[in-house]
């Protein structure tokens, strides 16, 4: 409701916010109230790398799953984080094995772009500018430009 109240109040300032605000099915129901938004995220369903391109393709494909989302292309993560963590930790898999073996993944090749685990075990990513638009005829966030690496 903030999305279409900001547009209602007549507000003629960019808006530019939280990439969450316009995230996932949500968008949907801002409607055209959305269009114009600026948010940042660490995904846009546009980036263009190897890894982001067949992610987005093959999403695509599955019916009624639409544009991918940071949600999808971080459970995509997840999974590939835990594939080679558990080969890393190898027979000895015990909950400090798994976390040391997280340590030692190093670069991980993703949708988001490549990233990795910093000391911490948080994510040291890109961060990006997306701009709501119309592609053909759905809302999407679609990519303005990289802001920054954080982690």
């Amino acid at each position: 409701e903030f999305v279409k109240q900001y547009k209602q109040f007549g507000v003629d300032k960019p808006l530019y916010a939280p990439g969450f605000l316009t995230e996932g099915k949500v968008i949907e129901s801002q409607g055209d109230a959305a269009l114009g938004i600026f948010t940042s995220m660490n995904y846009a369903a546009d980036l263009d790398n190897p890894a982001n391109r067949t992610f987005a393709s093959e999403y695509q494909k599955q019916p009624g799953w639409g544009i991918p989302t940071t949600y999808a292309m971080a459970s995509y993560d997840a999974a590939a984080v835990l594939d080679k963590a558990i080969s890393i930790a190898g027979d000895d898999l015990t909950p400090q094995s798994l976390n040391a073996a997280i340590g030692k993944i190093g670069q991980i090749d993703s949708p988001r772009g490549a990233w990795q685990f910093n000391q911490n075990r948080t994510p040291l990513q890109k961060w990006y500018l997306r701009e709501v638009k119309r592609d053909g005829g759905v809302l999407s966030n679609v990519l303005v430009t990289e802001l920054t690496t954080l982690g």
